[in-house]
């Protein structure tokens, strides 16, 4: 299935052929998005990303998310 949302254009001016993309958001503690966790091209099977890789990364989000508080300056 394609987004209308892709931008080709990167592709095009850099030769790379995007076949498949899952993103997940980055959150802080307080819930606000910080970032995009994004995966490229799935390198097993149809190179479709699955009910089962969006939950794996979900499961695995807590683990990049970033601290509640930046570190203290010294």
């Amino acid at each position: 299935m394609q987004d209308s949302r892709f931008n080709k254009d990167i592709d095009t001016r850099t030769g790379y052929r995007t076949i498949s993309v899952m993103c997940q958001p980055i959150l802080n503690f307080q819930g606000d998005v910080i970032g995009v966790a994004q995966c490229i091209n799935k390198v097993t099977g149809d190179h479709q990303f699955t009910d089962q890789d969006q939950e794996t990364a979900e499961e695995t989000r807590p683990e990049i998310e970033a601290p509640e508080q930046p570190p203290a300056k010294f």
